[in-house]
Parts: C-alpha cells; sequence; structure tokens
C-alpha cells in the first residue's frame, strides 16, 4: 500500500487488493490517508478491530483482535511504529472472518512509508 501523495489509499481485506483515491470507501476495513484527504489529519484508520499478532495461526491472530487493539486511528509516528517489517496484524471482515497482513517490506518516503505485505484470510466456521 502506497502512501498516497493526495486523498487516500484504502484496503480491502475481503479481495484482497489496494484501492486508490476516487474509489468508493464503502466497507473498506484500512484507509491510509494524505493531509489533503479529510482535515489535516494523516496515518492509518481502521473500520474493523485490528490488533498485532504475536504470530501467523489463526488462533493468535483472533487473539490479537481481542487482546491487543489498536485505535481506529494511527498518525504517521504510530503507522512508522506498528507497520514495521515483520508486523503480523489482524482484523475481522467481513460476518466474523479473518484477515492476517504481515508486513515484508517498508519503504521509507519521507517519514510517511510505503508498505508491502502479504494478506491470509480465514473464512468464520
Amino acid at each position: 500500500m502506497c502512501y498516497p501523495s493526495t486523498g487516500y489509499t484504502a484496503l480491502d481485506l475481503d479481495v484482497p487488493k489496494a484501492i486508490p483515491s476516487g474509489n468508493d470507501l464503502v466497507q473498506k476495513e484500512w484507509t491510509y490517508k494524505s493531509p489533503g484527504f479529510g482535515g489535516t489529519f494523516y496515518g492509518m484508520s481502521f473500520r474493523t478491530p485490528t490488533g498485532r499478532s504475536a504470530g501467523t495461526t489463526p488462533e493468535e491472530c483472533a487473539t490479537s483482535v481481542d487482546t491487543d487493539v489498536l485505535a481506529a486511528d494511527l498518525n504517521d509516528d504510530q503507522v512508522n511504529e506498528v507497520f514495521a517489517e515483520g508486523s503480523v496484524l489482524c482484523t475481522l471482515i467481513n460476518q466474523g472472518s479473518l484477515a492476517m497482513v504481515e508486513i515484508t517490506e517498508v519503504r521509507g518516503n519521507g517519514g510517511r512509508p510505503d508498505l508491502f505485505g502479504e494478506v491470509t484470510l480465514w473464512k468464520a466456521p
């Protein structure tokens, strides 16, 4: 997910895919915002509970959503802390299903990095 110079980049974890500015934000779990979108706030916003996971199993991922939940909005400093290479983040999506995002690469961008990762989806039982 590249840092947007203006507007936002949304991440739809149900698909999964990154969606650039100018498209519908409805039902997109994460949004990476620049100052030009929605006032002066920039950083990451979560529409669904998102937690930092200690591991990559479905059980560890599900536990993180209940025990290590992030704030709904992160500023740039918090994004840099939370989205470090090797970080594992999990969120509930689509009627109880679970998405895990493993951050595989962070490319600096003046304090607002471009983020790369892999997404794993688990369907709710």
